[in-house]
């Protein structure tokens, strides 16, 4: 993956990333591990949800990351037209 290599690395190092759609997660542990601060990640679907906050849950042990570093949260980014 790019985020792995030392490149990706100089992208994400150190800085708060958020992430719009997020759906299972995956890409949360690839920013921890490339170095992020920290990792929102969101959704507007709660199942999707649901899941990413479980394989986040599974990950944490594995990166040895703090809690805060990786949070998942409900985020409605989609176009709203005025009424």
């Amino acid at each position: 993956s790019f985020l792995l290599r030392p490149e990706g690395r100089d992208v994400v190092g150190q800085r708060r990333i958020l992430e719009l759609g997020c759906g299972a997660g995956l890409l949360g542990p690839a920013l921890v591990l490339a170095g992020a601060s920290e990792v929102v990640l969101t959704d507007v679907d709660r199942l999707a949800l649901e899941l990413c906050q479980h394989n986040q849950d599974l990950n944490a042990g594995v990166l040895h990351c703090r809690q805060e570093q990786v949070r998942v949260q409900h985020l409605d980014w989609r176009c709203r037209t005025a009424t």
